[in-house]
């Protein structure tokens, strides 16, 4: 009886402890920003870290107690097709930050109107290198 009430209470704790690493996460944006002060802002910092030991404890609880449960739900198709989710996003997301990087390192102007109205005419040109 012990195991199974210690195997319901450990995943509540985990997220209980994810709800408050999220609104811990959030108030330390919002002060990153700069539209919060706390008065002591190594206060959030130290109930980001024990929310998220709490968090951790608490699923490593649930996976010592219920080993066959744990096996059963990391094994299982969902979760396949999730990690596979998860590397196709951050393999996105790379490429999209290189490609952010290399345009930020490499900036082009490029006037693609139809009459190039913004591209400087060859006799100004000419002007501002005589300059």
């Amino acid at each position: 009886m012990k195991k199974e009430k210690v195997a319901l209470i450990a995943p509540l704790f985990s997220l209980l402890a994810l709800i408050t690493a999220i609104v811990v996460l959030f108030l330390k944006g919002i002060q990153a920003v700069g539209l919060y002060t706390p008065a002591n802002p190594e206060a959030l910092t130290l109930a980001l870290q024990i929310s998220g030991a709490v968090f951790i404890l608490g699923l490593a609880i649930y996976a010592i107690i219920l080993p066959e449960k744990t096996r059963q739900i990391l094994t299982g198709k969902n979760v396949r097709y999730g990690s596979n989710l998860l590397i196709i996003s951050l393999a996105f997301l790379g490429i999209l930050g290189s490609l952010n990087y290399l345009a930020y390192k490499n900036p082009q102007k490029w006037d693609l109107t139809a009459e190039k109205s913004h591209t400087l005419a060859p006799e100004s040109i000419e002007i501002l290198d005589a300059l």
